[in-house]
């Protein structure tokens, strides 16, 4: 049981950081690699499943907030899912 909560506390840490960095509206060129900053670093703490939920939930706050430009919206489920694999 320690282990699912400290995977789930850790995981809901990592990912509210990383959504505050998306919310900041700093440029892409900015945000990009903090964000990717933020699933490496829950790849290593949590491991692989910690990444794979953060990665999935990226692309689809980017296109909420208005990160992702009209012609790419579109691709937004592809983007998620080579994020996860």
């Amino acid at each position: 049981m320690w282990r699912n909560t400290r995977f789930l506390t850790t995981t809901a840490l990592l990912l509210a950081l990383t959504v505050a960095v998306q919310m900041v509206g700093l440029p892409q060129p900015v945000t990009g690699p903090l964000v990717n900053a933020m699933l490496f670093l829950a790849t290593l703490t949590v491991g692989m499943g910690g990444g794979v939920v953060i990665g999935a939930l990226t692309p689809w706050i980017a296109l909420m907030r208005g990160i992702v430009p009209p012609l790419a919206q579109p691709v937004t489920p592809f983007i998620l899912e080579l994020k996860t694999l």
